[in-house]
């Protein structure tokens, strides 16, 4: 039925009649009627055209409003058409049921009773029943302010609910069921094609690709305990749970998936009860069938490691645990404390001076092994680190090397034949004219990196040591005592002659007698290599006596008892050369010997002797000293026969030159001055001699030095006089005297 506005009627007649006010009491029929006013009827009021209504705002109706077109009313509100109710604004109230055909009753108190099948664009209302299918095209809401909204799916006992998703090109694509008493007792999800994806059963536990719960994963007396369970049925490598995290790129380092585990002590699931130390967190385990059920494989524990849990405190250790095989319990093999600190073995609390560390326990023999594709993984591969005892062993198993590297450049290296190089790869097995493959080589492109020190840092006189030992036994750690002439050891100093190296020279340490406990008697050669030779030749030997032995000789062969040097076995060289007073250096020194006059008077002590090796039939004498310029010219010797000692000077007259008489020896004679005195240092002894500075206007080569000179110390540096030169004076004033003598003579012989 539809109200519309028409600008044109009439009563009984053919033109428009306006009616301002119109009171009919019995019946009134017209074809067209327009009521611009007031209209009461106190009967029925019969249309068989359109009524047509102008400023009307309310329609009050007693009984039934039958209308065959729909009812409009053109505000907003409602619209009553053919096809349904439409209620776009405002509220609309019935006092009593609402029904629709013989499917729909809407009660005052809002219950939907439909027994067909119903289908709706948009549902709005607070409680409604349905006793058969419901279809809603648009969307359901459920409101319910002043307690919890509910859908209720009802079905016969043992019975199953269902809510079904499906699509425009299939109905039913996905459900929700609930599958009641003896049909499961269990909510079921569906995917595609009605297949069962998730359940959660009478016990409230989740389960996944099975519809039993599966009580052999936990031991009996814990066989309902796991809260899901997700199976996979079918021999796919994919099986397995995954947590996806999106959180864009605000903070990207700490936002990302997570898998929690969490526990308090308190039994009520919301009380915040603390934790304390030891307690168990959490446990990741993992089992396998047995062919009877689960047994636990693996699994990973959490505890709390903390004396002190408080607010935003929970300090945790993470304990790593298998099951060894022929077991069925998991053994712990690893656990991360709080500290950071890492254990890996038995339980073993870990412990460093500071910082955290990683820790590697068992009772005998911990280890550490590492492989790869060249070394193969058998027992007797790869390199392994171990304790025997409190040994510490790096054990490489292959026939590879042990390389260090600092500073990402190899330091070192143990070749797999036991030699230890230093500063490089690749050993020199080439020493000795290529006999000998030393085990400690030490190599350098600098000074630095090719020297070695030992250095002993403590607060007492001690110093480092060196030891080169040798023993006779084979065995390890064994000892056999060694024999007379047996090396104790070798220093070689060699060089590269261009593919092998040569030795140079050479130290060695020799038994040098017969050893016994604590008596090891020894003796020490030193060795050169002489140009165009590739062998050492000894050169001087320190003999367990003290002995210094020099020039080639292996043994004395006199009674000296510290030093022997043999005679210089090549022409114009000297077997000992003493350079001295060559430097401007004050009061230098080439050889000092110390003397006692007290051990020489009494016991014929020596500063020096020289002793004549001739037999003393031979009669012949023996040059102790010579003595020459740079140019090699002799101006002296010391020579001593089987009776007696010359000390001599140059003399030959193919050394000089310019020859004259001396003619005023008695004159110059007469200005000497000898004396008897004594030395300040020994004035009890008295001698004849002369001062030295009176001599010089006389003699002038016999004093060597300055009258009053002092030396660097300003202390005395005295003149001294060699009184064989006086002798050609005395020689000269001596003929002077003859002479004149003789001519006296004469004259008296003459006068008689």
């Amino acid at each position: 039925m539809a109200f519309t506005k028409v600008t044109n009627a009439g009563i009984g007649s053919t033109n428009t009649v306006l009616l301002h006010n119109l009171n009919v009491v019995g019946t009134v029929t017209a074809t067209d009627g327009i009521f611009s006013g007031i209209g009461s009827f106190g009967g029925n009021v019969t249309i068989g055209g359109t009524l047509t209504y102008e400023d009307v705002t309310n329609v009050d109706a007693v009984g039934v409003i039958t209308a065959r077109n729909g009812i409009s009313v053109l505000g907003a509100g409602v619209t009553i058409a053919g096809g349904g109710l439409n209620v776009t604004a405002g509220v609309s109230t019935f006092g009593g049921n609402i029904k629709v055909g013989t499917g729909i009753t809407l009660s005052p108190d809002g219950d939907v009773y439909v027994t067909g099948v119903s289908t709706f664009s948009a549902v709005s209302g607070t409680t409604g029943t349905f006793s058969s299918d419901v279809s809603v095209t648009g969307d359901v809401t459920m409101t319910n302010t002043s307690s919890n909204p509910q859908l209720a799916l009802i079905s016969a006992n043992n019975g199953i609910s269902e809510i079904q998703f499906g699509d425009g090109a299939d109905a039913v694509r996905g459900n929700i069921i609930y599958r009641a008493g003896s049909a499961g007792d269990a909510l079921c999800f569906n995917g595609y094609n009605n297949t069962e994806r998730m359940r959660i059963d009478s016990g409230g536990r989740i389960l996944q690709g099975t519809t039993t719960y599966k009580s052999n994963l936990n031991s009996s007396a814990d066989a309902g305990g796991q809260l899901a369970q997700f199976v996979g049925k079918t021999d796919d490598v994919n099986h397995c749970v995954s947590v996806f995290a999106y959180s864009g790129t605000t903070n990207p380092t700490v936002r990302g998936a997570k898998i929690q585990l969490n526990r308090a002590r308190s039994t009520d699931g919301t009380t915040n009860t603390a934790l304390a130390d030891n307690d168990l967190i959490g446990t990741i385990e993992w089992k396998g069938n047995d062919g009877t059920s689960f047994t636990q494989a693996s699994k990973i524990e959490c505890f709390v490691d903390d004396s002190s849990v408080a607010a935003d405190d929970m300090g945790g250790t993470l304990v790593f645990s298998t099951t060894s095989e022929g077991g069925h319990t998991s053994s712990e093999r690893a656990r991360i404390d709080s500290s950071g600190n890492t254990n890996f073995g038995a339980v073993k609390a870990v412990a460093f001076p500071s910082g955290t560390g990683i820790q590697v326990y068992h009772s005998s023999n911990p280890r550490i092994k590492l492989t790869n594709d060249t070394t193969g993984n058998a027992g007797t591969d790869g390199t392994q680190l171990y304790l025997s005892s409190a040994n510490f062993i790096v054990d490489n198993k292959d026939s590879g090397d042990i390389i260090f590297h600092t500073n990402a450049d190899e330091k070192a290296r143990i070749t797999s034949g036991g030699q230890f190089l230093m500063g490089g790869d690749t050993a020199y097995n080439v020493f000795e004219n290529s006999s000998t493959a030393p085990r400690l080589q030490v190599r350098g492109t600098n000074l630095s990196g090719s020297c070695q020190a030992w250095i002993r840092a403590t607060a007492d006189a001690g110093g480092p040591k060196l030891f080169l030992a040798n023993t006779r036994s084979t065995a390890e750690g064994g000892q056999t005592i060694v024999q007379s002439g047996d090396e104790a050891g070798q220093l070689h100093f060699t060089g590269s002659d261009g593919t092998q190296f040569v030795d140079a020279c050479q130290i060695r340490g020799a038994i040098d007698g017969t050893p016994g406990a604590d008596d090891m008697p020894g003796r020490l050669t030193f060795h050169t290599t002489p140009d165009g030779s590739t062998t050492c030749a000894e050169r001087m030997r320190i003999t367990s006596t003290g002995l210094i032995l020099m020039g080639g000789i292996t043994s004395a062969t006199d009674d000296a008892l510290w030093l022997e040097v043999y005679q210089p076995n090549q022409q114009d060289h000297h077997a000992i050369a003493i350079n001295a007073g060559m430097i401007s250096t004050h009061n230098m020194t080439g050889m000092q010997v110390n003397c006692h006059g007290f051990y020489s008077q009494s016991y014929s002590s020596n500063g020096i002797r020289f002793k004549n090796k001739d037999d003393t039939s031979h009669n012949r004498a023996a040059r102790a000293c010579k003595f020459t310029n740079n140019d090699g010219t002799t101006v002296g010797t010391i020579m001593f026969g089987t009776s007696s000692t010359a000390y001599n000077t140059s003399s030959d007259y193919r050394l000089k030159e310019n020859k004259v008489a001396i003619t005023d020896g008695i004159t110059r004679l007469k200005t000497l001055k000898p004396y008897r005195f004594n030395f300040k240092s020994t004035p009890s002894v008295t001698v004849d001699g002369f001062y030295a500075h009176e001599v010089t206007s006389a003699v002038p080569e016999a004093i060597t030095g300055e009258k009053d000179a002092v030396d660097y110390k300003g202390e005395i540096d005295p003149q001294t006089i060699d009184q064989a030169k006086l002798v050609p004076l005395l020689t000269a004033a001596l003929q002077e005297e003859i002479a004149k003598r003789e001519a006296l003579e004469a004259r008296v012989a003459a006068l008689e």
